[in-house]
């Protein structure tokens, strides 16, 4: 009779080696990044910081990856906040704890007078990089939308948006600037 506290006899754990075979080798992430951004044609560029950079639905996004024994990605964007968002630090803590408290996939967080807002994802080796940013890349700005839902509540975001949508205001601006507009971060 087998011991049921026993741990699985899985490949590479205990008593069980992994094989000695590896497959062939893998292009290093950030390749497989910047390939598959050029696949779902979103035109990425790397910043100064070794960010690799690019722009979607008129928003300024970034992706930072590891290349260490545990490939980690981190979608990530950074929005200057202004009106209507409450000026009080405290009020938009608590937006933020709101969202990370309600999702796992995203995480926000405050800088000053900017909020940044993340997806991070550990990769197994061969994971299929362009289908995990299909999903990570809206995350993102979905995570955007949240924050502002929870900073100003949904009448007055609903409003902001269709005033971006009726052509009343610039793109992005219901979810205040990013990128290198006049009231943008600059990075």
């Amino acid at each position: 009779m087998t011991d049921p506290t026993a741990l699985p006899n899985l490949p590479g754990f205990g008593t069980n080696p992994a094989p000695s075979e590896t497959g062939p080798a893998e292009a290093p992430l950030t390749e497989r990044v910047t390939a598959a951004l050029r696949e779902l044609e979103l035109e990425p560029s790397t910043d100064s910081d070794g960010d690799i950079t690019f722009t979607f639905q008129d928003q300024q996004l970034f992706i930072r990856t590891s290349e260490d024994d545990a490939q980690i990605l981190r979608v990530f964007g950074q929005w200057r906040l202004a009106e209507p968002v409450p000026t009080d630090p405290v009020e938009r803590l608590r937006a933020c704890n709101d969202v990370n408290i309600a999702f796992n996939m995203i995480k926000t967080s405050m800088a000053e007078d900017t909020l940044l807002v993340t997806s991070e994802h550990m990769l197994p080796r061969g994971a299929d990089v362009r289908s995990l940013l299909m999903v990570a890349i809206p995350l993102v700005l979905h995570g955007v939308s949240l924050w502002h839902q929870r900073a100003i509540g949904e009448e007055k975001l609903a409003e902001m948006q269709a005033a971006e949508t009726s052509g009343e205001a610039t793109p992005g601006s219901a979810f205040g600037m990013n990128g290198s507009g006049p009231n943008g971060s600059g990075n």
